[in-house]
């Protein structure tokens, strides 16, 4: 098994964990869309042990979680299902009181980024939260230079991928009942939208 290990999932984990603590109540039902290396997975089932956090990702990063979720030694964190992005019949059908993701927008078709958002408002009840972290751009502009060379890179791997406006989002969230309620300022250029569900 291959635990893999992510120093930018590391470095922030902290810090999304005090601005989650602002959204979470107790006993929530947690997706986790895209859990990558399961990193997060471990440390927030261990910093909120009252919630259940299910991950979710490509079966090629399952290992991975799954070796996370086992250092955790916590029952709260589920181990992954399968889900690709891109596949709408691979969403799951159970309702979730919040939908987190980490570092997702930017590496995603923009088209499967507007698919998220409408499937994550798919499984929020009214008044849900859907949590987006990760670099961002504020009126078409990139809010750092660090940021603008991360998004030259992103377009040289893949010109699908790319850091996404707020504004899109926010466009595109509402149509399907989610509003950006709150855009926290994160360590190292990066944000985290805070939807709310207000139509379900």
């Amino acid at each position: 098994m291959i635990k893999a290990f992510s120093q930018a999932a590391d470095n922030n984990k902290q810090h999304i964990a005090e601005v989650l603590k602002l959204y979470i109540t107790e006993h929530d039902n947690i997706l986790e869309i895209g859990s990558g290396t399961g990193q997060h997975a471990a440390f927030f089932a261990t910093y909120f042990p009252s919630v259940f956090w299910h991950t979710s990702d490509l079966q090629c990063n399952h290992a991975s979680i799954n070796e996370w979720l086992s250092g955790s030694q916590h029952e709260n964190a589920l181990r992954p299902i399968e889900l690709d992005i891109s596949i709408k019949s691979q969403w799951p059908t159970a309702h979730y009181d919040m939908v987190f993701s980490a570092n997702t927008a930017h590496i995603m078709a923009w088209e499967h980024v507007r698919l998220m958002l409408e499937m994550a408002a798919s499984v929020l009840p009214r008044q849900g939260w859907l949590i987006l972290y990760g670099p961002f751009n504020v009126n078409n502009r990139f809010t750092s230079h660090s940021n603008a060379q991360f998004n030259h890179y992103l377009k040289s791997q893949n010109t699908q991928m790319g850091l996404r406006n707020i504004e899109a989002i926010e466009e595109n969230a509402l149509q399907h009942g989610l509003s950006l309620m709150r855009i926290h300022d994160m360590p190292a250029h990066n944000k985290i939208l805070a939807l709310q569900q207000i139509s379900a």
